[in-house]
């Protein structure tokens, strides 16, 4: 389209990057950036996924969650072509680079195949970082997430924190038992969360199914069978454990001053540490 002044001219065209491909001589589309590597990717949940419920005489919330919390995830992308897949420990990633920038995936948790997280984000031309990263799930949560690759060399890496097996996690807490204990409605939930729900808030309803019980609050018992398998998948994890990683470095020992008198009228001073006490 010609304009007034002759050196300009207006060219329209829905190919835009073939376009610029043949502008630059290639004859061809412009190259699609590589993701392949590790990747630290920041969610951030803007919108949480409405409680499940169930209409009685009252209301009964059930407080299950999105397997999609903010916090920061880590995944070891491969490229072929324009298609991406990654995994990381119960996650897997699926996606695609429609053109040069755009990135499109989904995310699902092993243990909920109905749950699809549908992810699309801007890659920077030297491919080093996502941004204006935007998600939303089938159950009607969203949220925003930015990426940038990991630095090579480092130990953060996803075998090093790996997620828990989901028949580990309480169902209420979303988090990995330490006490769990099973009720009338056959699931395993963290004491301290079950009690809070059935003798606490008084519900008579499974907090997982919905399900009511008369005798809820009484029916809990311990799951040492649970418990046992908890323990053996920290003692193969111990990265997971953080009571564990805590504990292992011992507090540094601070002497202590005390003064004390004598029945001679002596006034003398004891150097107290755990492995010794001097006397001056």
């Amino acid at each position: 389209k010609a304009t007034a002044d002759p050196d300009i001219c207006r060219i329209y065209t829905k190919h835009q990057t073939t376009f610029v491909g043949i502008l630059c001589d290639s004859g061809e589309a412009l190259a699609v950036v590589n993701v392949t590597g590790a990747w630290n990717i920041e969610m951030i949940v803007t919108k949480p996924a409405p409680s499940r419920h169930r209409l009685t005489k009252k209301l009964k919330m059930c407080p299950t969650r999105s397997a999609l919390q903010s916090g920061s995830y880590r995944f070891e992308l491969s490229q072929v072509g324009g298609d991406v897949t990654a995994r990381s420990g119960q996650w897997s990633l699926c996606g695609k680079l429609e053109d040069p920038n755009t990135f499109g995936f989904e995310l699902r948790r092993d243990g909920q195949p109905s749950a699809t997280y549908t992810c699309t984000c801007i890659v920077s031309s030297d491919g080093k970082q996502f941004f204006d990263g935007t998600w939303s799930s089938s159950d009607s949560a969203a949220g925003t997430f930015t990426a940038v690759r990991a630095s090579e060399g480092t130990d953060d890496d996803a075998s090093a924190h790996p997620d828990p097996p989901m028949d580990l996690l309480c169902p209420i807490t979303q988090q990995l038992m330490k006490d769990p204990v099973t009720c009338a409605d056959g699931h395993s939930y963290e004491r301290e969360a079950l009690v809070h729900w059935a003798r606490c808030l008084g519900h008579d309803t499974s907090p997982l199914t919905g399900a009511r019980y008369a005798r809820l609050g009484s029916s809990i018992v311990p799951n040492h069978a649970l418990r046992k398998q908890i323990e053996a998948w920290l003692a193969a994890h111990p990265s997971a454990d953080p009571e564990a990683s805590a504990s292992s470095v011992p507090p540094p020992s601070k002497p202590l001053q005390l003064f004390c008198k004598t029945l001679t009228g002596r006034t003398i001073t004891l150097h107290v540490t755990e492995s010794s006490t001097t006397n001056n």
